[in-house]
């Protein structure tokens, strides 16, 4: 099971504003870190992932990515995944990010 959240859903690497997005990917990343400990048990592996900041009418012009360059590598790493992976924030390229 895969969330779509967002690495200003990070606590850790919080550098402010955008107060109520981040608010609500914080949240989400709680909901799948409980879920993943929940589901582990039952063979189900359960990852939040950030896309990136993809060229969208919220991440503008100025963006590093395109959508389908994002829903690329998220495909990649989805691929791979593994229940080792269950409970982990990860960037599209794999890369964890802090909780």
């Amino acid at each position: 099971m895969i969330a779509i959240s967002s690495g200003m859903g990070s606590i850790a690497e919080n550098s402010g504003g955008w107060l109520p997005y981040r608010t609500s990917k914080a949240a989400l990343n709680m909901a799948w870190s409980t879920l993943a400990i929940e589901a582990k048990p039952r063979g189900v592996t359960c990852v939040a992932v950030s896309p990136g900041w993809v060229k969208t009418r919220m991440g503008g012009s100025g963006a590093e990515i395109t959508a389908e360059q994002s829903v690329g590598d998220m495909r990649k790493l989805i691929e791979r995944l593994t229940i080792a992976d269950t409970g982990k924030f990860l960037r599209r390229n794999g890369s964890t990010i802090p909780w």
